[in-house]
């Protein structure tokens, strides 16, 4: 699927629910313990500005954000990617530094303002002495048709000596792509039925089996899922039943076995398109050659639109 816009709308709207949000970051960062609870996370700002040294404002634009209120307090953040992007490491560092100078500014514009003593480095360094940062963890959800191949690290993206690491920080990005991956049982049934169906996509025999284990799913992921991997269908098609809840379930294995024979027929009709437009071609060709006419006499004396010339330019 290549409309990007689309599916980067459907990934964004599955993660607006907390507990699929904590179990991505489960998933990826603790390999399924449950150690993020979806009540734990309150909603922040996706949008991150600040002004750096250089005077300029820069701003982030993040899919999802999240502060976590557990053990620790961290700003979980949730890029949804469908196309490699190469410059990730770059971009995930910038992110962060932002992150940091936007609290770095809060704590010391806070003070500032109270009236509380700031000592002559503070001041110059606009920033509190002993002030601790709350952590920025970045999480790469890879989603794309291809395994990712760009960098995973600063040192993959350096031209650099063995001699010179020690000297260097290097940055590394948290990142999940589901090519990696056969078991996805570090998953909860929403993200593992995502992951699982996105790993089966073009292998029919097991399509048929993945889409068959998920019979009961709601429609935000029902509708997450079949945008993520490109399939259209009515949501009615697949209604299997209402919970006492009220909650509407439907069954995905319906979905993706309607979008297989879709693919077929049309698979089907594009040969015999094909197989005339080559007939046409050979006609056009003797035609020609017989009468030492052009193509567009030839395509008139036919009857074929000429709007269609530029099917058949080989002949020109």
């Amino acid at each position: 699927m290549k409309i990007i816009g689309k599916k980067d709308n459907y990934q964004s709207d599955f993660y607006e629910d907390e507990v699929r949000f904590a179990d991505a970051v489960n998933g990826v960062l603790f390999q399924g313990q449950d150690v993020v609870k979806p009540e734990e996370l309150e909603e922040a700002d996706s949008v991150v500005a600040a002004v750096l040294e250089n005077g300029q404002s820069h701003k982030v634009i993040h899919d999802k954000v999240r502060r976590w209120k557990g053990r620790h307090i961290a700003i979980m953040v949730l890029e949804n990617q469908s196309h490699v992007d190469y410059r990730m490491v770059l971009r995930t560092m910038r992110a962060e530094v932002i992150g940091y100078e936007k609290q770095r500014k809060k704590a010391y514009l806070q003070a500032m303002r109270k009236g509380e003593e700031i000592s002559e480095d503070e001041f110059l360094s606009e920033m509190l002495k002993g002030q601790k940062l709350t952590p920025v963890i970045i999480i790469v959800l890879y989603m794309g048709e291809k395994p990712w191949d760009g960098a995973r690290s600063l040192y993959e993206l350096l031209e650099l000596e063995e001699e010179l690491k020690p000297f260097i920080s290097d940055h590394r990005l948290n990142l999940y792509d589901y090519h990696e991956h056969s078991d996805f049982s570090v998953f909860k049934a929403e993200n593992r039925a995502l992951f699982e169906v996105l790993s089966c996509l073009g292998d029919e025999k097991k399509m048929e089996g993945c889409a068959a284990m998920y019979e009961n799913l709601d429609e935000e992921s029902t509708k997450a899922i079949l945008g993520i991997a490109g399939v259209q269908i009515k949501l009615k098609k697949l209604f299997v039943k209402k919970t006492e809840g009220g909650k509407k379930m439907y069954q995905l294995c319906k979905a993706f076995a309607d979008h297989m024979e879709t693919g077929r027929k049309e698979g089907i009709q594009e040969g015999i398109q094909e197989g005339r437009r080559e007939g046409r071609k050979e006609d056009l060709k003797n035609l020609m050659q017989s009468l030492s006419i052009p193509l567009e006499e030839a395509m008139k004396l036919l009857k074929i639109p000429l709007e269609e010339k530029q099917q058949y330019k080989s002949l020109m």
